[in-house]
């Protein structure tokens, strides 16, 4: 039995050039960029890592381990990805690379990261051009706790936690595959009436999400103080 195809396969999508945005104030004389769609998908043709000064990729690299690293260590190692001598914090990577004053790179462990851990609350930032990593995996950083012990107070759950502006379910998410918000309302009793809300007093969280919270099914986000990588003009490659 002999098959043949016989044009019977549908012909792949044309690609058409797409226009920038307005207002999107790319520059397209230093960095041409070519956005193409196909079907439901779009291309371009600029890897992100042209696009910052080539020197980081050619500096030392600082390594990041949160569980097992040491700020007392040098942060660097034999090849990329050697964290024998890793730091624990992202800022100290800062501190060591800043003193170079040149070009470098933080490296970082898969895992999670907490309020100063990142910028010790906006002290320590990155006055270099500088690339941050996720090494082998991504790296979370929350503003706010990963886990949180709740105490049943009649009607919500409440915890201890300073300069929180927002709070969110984990455990529920939206269509979009993000972290659920809950609303925030005026005192206790409306928090308790209210399912999916939430009340700061003075650092008291209360939360009604209609039963008991896990210790990772809210995330408290608090103030930020940290990542003002704008206010100098260094490449800054994520």
């Amino acid at each position: 039995m002999l098959g043949l195809s016989m044009g019977m396969i549908p012909p792949a999508p044309t690609e058409r050039p797409m226009p920038l945005p307005a207002g999107f104030n790319w520059d397209s004389g230093r960095f041409p960029l070519a956005i193409t769609k196909s079907g439901a998908g779009y291309r371009w043709d600029v890897d992100p890592r042209s696009l910052v000064d080539p020197l980081i990729w050619s500096g030392p690299a600082y390594h990041v381990d949160g569980d097992t690293g040491d700020d007392a260590n040098s942060g660097l190692g034999a090849t990329d990805g050697d964290f024998s001598a890793a730091k624990r914090t992202i800022w100290a990577a800062f501190v060591a690379g800043n003193a170079t004053n040149a070009p470098y790179r933080v490296l970082v462990k898969p895992g999670r990261f907490t309020n100063s851990s990142f910028t010790r609350n906006g002290q320590e930032e990155p006055s270099q051009p500088l690339a941050i990593v996720g090494w082998g995996g991504a790296m979370h950083y929350r503003t706010g706790p990963f886990k949180q012990t709740w105490a049943d107070a009649g009607g919500t759950w409440t915890t201890s936690q300073s300069s929180v502006k927002r709070v969110l379910r984990t455990d529920v998410l939206t269509d979009q595959g993000l972290y659920t918000d809950l609303a925030e309302v005026t005192d206790p009793a409306t928090c308790a009436a209210t399912p999916n809300s939430w009340y700061n007093d003075s650092g008291t969280i209360h939360v009604n999400i209609g039963t008991a919270p896990g210790n990772e099914d809210i995330a408290l986000i608090r103030s930020f103080h940290g990542a003002r990588f704008m206010s100098h003009v260094h490449d800054l490659y994520l």
